[in-house]
């Protein structure tokens, strides 16, 4: 009898910690979500261009997007650059755009954008743009962060941390047959 007794609460410790932990899990995917409203906060964020001036992403709406935040002192960042690049000129005439965010400076980013001979928009941010990355679904802030957006407006996916071409190619043929 007392065997049986210690072999029930065994069973039922272990029945909660897997409980326990499916829950933690559930609730550590849906925070990586992005929240609902991103996509609007995204198209009406204004962000600077090298130029000095003001833009958002509203003149790219109804492309396929592959948003990239990113910076020139993050070295898997820049790793990935190449990859974007060639993406880019890969998928533009299925009308996806890609478009680099960068927590940096025109003085910074103009000379990467140089070297590495990006073919897409170079944009700016600053830190008090960091709450947006949250709302995109990046809770750790890490970069660099890529954030694909339908043709409809729609989040479709994002990911944290450098993607290559295959990745990039897996994620975007559906999209862009579309």
């Amino acid at each position: 009898m007392i065997r049986s007794r210690r072999h029930w609460w065994v069973v039922a410790l272990a029945a909660l910690l897997a409980l326990g932990a499916g829950l933690w899990v559930r609730q550590a995917g849906e925070r990586d979500r992005p929240n609902p409203a991103a996509p609007k906060m995204l198209f009406g964020t204004a962000f600077r261009d090298l130029g000095g001036g003001m833009k958002n992403l509203e003149p790219w709406r109804g492309n396929v997007l592959v948003v990239n935040f990113w910076a020139t002192w993050c070295a898997p960042c820049r790793e990935e650059t190449p990859a974007l690049v060639r993406i880019q000129q890969r998928y533009a005439a299925n009308g996806v755009q890609v478009i680099g965010i960068a927590f940096d400076s025109a003085e910074k980013v103009q000379p990467f954008a140089d070297e590495f001979r990006v073919n897409y928009p170079m944009l700016l941010a600053g830190a008090e743009l960091f709450p947006l990355l949250t709302e995109l679904g990046n809770r750790a802030g890490g970069l660099p962060f890529t954030v694909f957006v339908d043709r409809q407006g729609r989040i479709h996916k994002t990911h944290l941390g450098a993607l290559d071409d295959g990745a990039l190619a897996k994620i975007l043929d559906p999209l862009a047959a579309k």
